[in-house]
């Protein structure tokens, strides 16, 4: 028993690094595209680039990397005020994507545990051991 509460609790905190990507699912179904510009770059950064674009008036942008563009396109093939294609949701521009509105739900979909999982993952069977000891200690009292 107290293992299977020591296994239990890393996996509870595993269930929060579901992402069902709801915005991007919606993108995906009512999708609209727009003309964006590359605002700057860094190819020393993993081809880091950030872009802009507009809708209704109301200036939006982000930061990717040349991965976005497909897999043809380089850093070194970028330029600044280069076109990008953007697209977006009409009802919440602020979402948007470079890649196919498809391809970027697929990504963003399903379980993608953090980062700290990695770091602190080795830590967590420990205390829920101590957990179950706490747990264990309380029933007898």
């Amino acid at each position: 028993m107290k293992k299977a509460a020591a296994m239990m609790a890393p996996l509870l905190l595993l269930t929060a690094c579901y992402d069902s990507a709801d915005e991007y699912r919606d993108l995906a179904a009512r999708h609209v595209q727009t003309e964006g510009r590359v605002v700057f770059l860094t190819c020393s950064n993993h081809g880091t680039f950030i872009y802009s674009y507009t809708v209704n008036g109301i200036p939006y942008g982000d930061r990717t990397d040349t991965s976005a563009l497909g897999h043809d396109k380089r850093c070194e093939d970028l330029r600044r005020n280069d076109r990008v294609r953007v697209y977006y949701d009409p009802q919440r521009p602020a979402v948007h994507s470079l890649r196919e509105p498809d391809e970027e739900y697929r990504r963003r979909h399903g379980f993608s545990p953090p980062g700290w999982i990695i770091l602190f993952g080795p830590f967590l069977y420990p205390v829920g051991m101590w957990v179950s000891d706490l747990w264990k200690g309380r029933k007898k009292s």
